[in-house]
């Protein structure tokens, strides 16, 4: 686990074993092929695929892998946790166009966001437009990543860390921090599960 530390809440980094990637994605092959619970009502994402990942889709070692995860980050931050929760889990299958306002998690005390898949970003060009020239140039490129935001009344620190996301990378963090996914542009997908936690 990386501990990233742009602003008061902790977030932790950390890079699926290839075999928890691998069972992963055949899940959610799954859950969008059955489309058994849609989730979409109860998110804030403007996607047409969310769907819940029931536990019987999920493979023993993937469950035990999130649990020592949160373990990891619970203690890391001082945090005892002998019984880390999973509460619920969903799929985002997002495609061009589609995004997630800016938002918390109010079920848990962490969130979480895992890669699955991951499109080609250098291509779209929505926040890099030339008639924005001269907004864009501020900041840095966003389109298709995920930003987490923090208020501040330090005007010495950062208030937000981009993130592009990357086949395997799972985040953790505590479920109050503001974030938001953008839009971008291009064919390809990009597939990721979220849940809310408890460290108990």
């Amino acid at each position: 686990m990386e501990l990233l530390r742009p602003f008061g809440p902790t977030i932790g980094k950390f890079k699926l074993p290839e075999n928890i990637l691998t069972s992963l994605i055949k899940s959610t092959d799954q859950v969008l092929k059955d489309k058994k619970e849609s989730w979409g009502k109860k998110l804030m994402g403007k996607l047409e695929n969310e769907w819940r990942v029931l536990p019987e889709y999920l493979e023993l070692q993937a469950i035990d892998y999130f649990h020592e995860s949160i373990k990891s980050y619970g203690e890391a931050n001082g945090l005892k946790s002998n019984y880390p929760s999973l509460k619920v889990m969903w799929l985002n299958e997002m495609n061009q166009n589609e995004y997630n306002p800016i938002h918390i998690h109010n079920n848990g005390l962490l969130s979480s966001v895992v890669y699955l898949k991951v499109p080609d970003l250098s291509q779209s060009d929505i926040g890099n437009k030339k008639s924005l020239n001269r907004v864009a140039s501020q900041y840095k490129e966003t389109d298709g990543r995920l930003e987490f935001v923090f208020s501040t009344t330090y005007e010495c620190n950062n208030g937000n860390l981009t993130i592009t996301p990357e086949v395997g990378d799972f985040y953790l963090f505590p479920s109050s921090l503001l974030h938001v996914v953008y839009p971008y542009q291009g064919k390809q997908t990009r597939r990721s599960i979220s849940f809310n936690a408890n460290i108990n």
